[in-house]
């Protein structure tokens, strides 16, 4: 992929002066949380590297496509044009391998990692179901990226913060991590792990000068949730898009936007006593 540079601002290796640097996972979609995040670290004043397993990313079955005109490639490029330095990685992150091309292209890049963000999750499909209909293999796919990959991430990255003495990992779980929704068993379990993970790393990481937190979203109008509405009800996304709206509070359903100012919070100097906390973002719809 390389990177694109804005300009040849230099490198600092003083940490009191260094610019710092966040990777996001899960980046590719225009409208997805992934890209949002990278444009909110990216206005304040971080370093950007986009990755997802694919240039385009992946959709889900029922999600408007809109890979020919968009990707981590063309997130990276808006970045820099609007004068961040910035630049796009590919990786699966349910291998070790994949990691791994990640975080070293990070290094050599940029020479640090001082945020992580934990957003690449996989593509909603056929363990969306009751379950007794959700197959082992579907299972096993969804945990692989969504909580395997979550530890793999933040494993390698917790390593590179830890010879910093500063980090800041940031994992987006889902409000199916903390209450009961139907037909999400797989996902519901794949993200529940990853709010006991955050909390366990952010123990070990706390002597250290790393902090770790979750943010849960709630209803929010991405392209994975109109590929939710479109398998539940087919022919009828506009009625259930108004009947979702109604369950929530605030009287509107969620925006990347939303998700990405509680990321901007958790990643920024003044979270810096913050950490092992769990934060909803839901418009009120599911109080706790």
């Amino acid at each position: 992929m390389g990177w694109l540079r804005f300009d040849d601002m230099d490198r600092h290796d003083d940490i009191g002066d260094v610019a710092r640097v966040a990777v996001i996972t899960g980046a590719a979609k225009h409208n997805g949380i992934g890209a949002a995040c990278a444009r909110a670290l990216a206005e304040d004043g971080f370093r950007i590297v986009v990755s997802d397993v694919e240039v385009s990313g992946v959709f889900s079955d029922f999600e408007p496509d809109q890979s020919v005109n968009y990707g981590i490639e063309v997130l990276a490029r808006e970045l820099c044009e609007n004068g961040c330095l910035a630049t796009s990685t590919t990786g699966d992150i349910s291998t070790e391998a994949g990691v791994a091309a990640i975080v070293d292209h990070a290094m050599k890049e940029f020479g640090r990692i001082d945020v992580l963000v934990n957003n690449a999750a996989t593509p909603h499909g056929a363990e969306h179901a009751a379950l007794d209909d959700v197959a082992l293999s579907d299972w096993e796919r969804v945990m692989a990226v969504n909580t395997r990959g979550t530890f793999l991430m933040s494993r390698a990255a917790f390593a590179v913060m830890r010879d910093q003495r500063y980090g800041r990992i940031v994992s987006v779980s889902s409000i199916a991590g903390r209450v009961g929704l139907p037909k999400t068993g797989a996902y519901s379990a794949s993200k529940a792990a990853v709010i006991g993970l955050t909390r366990s790393m952010a123990v070990d990481g706390a002597p250290l000068g790393i902090t770790a937190n979750v943010v849960c979203p709630g209803f929010i109008d991405t392209n994975r949730t109109t590929s939710s509405l479109r398998r539940a009800r087919p022919g009828e996304e506009t009625q259930a898009r108004d009947d979702l709206r109604g369950r929530v509070p605030a009287g509107r359903l969620g925006r990347a936007e939303d998700i990405a100012t509680a990321v901007r919070f958790f990643a920024s100097e003044a979270a810096s006593y913050v950490t092992a906390q769990v934060l909803t973002v839901d418009g009120g719809a599911f109080p706790s």
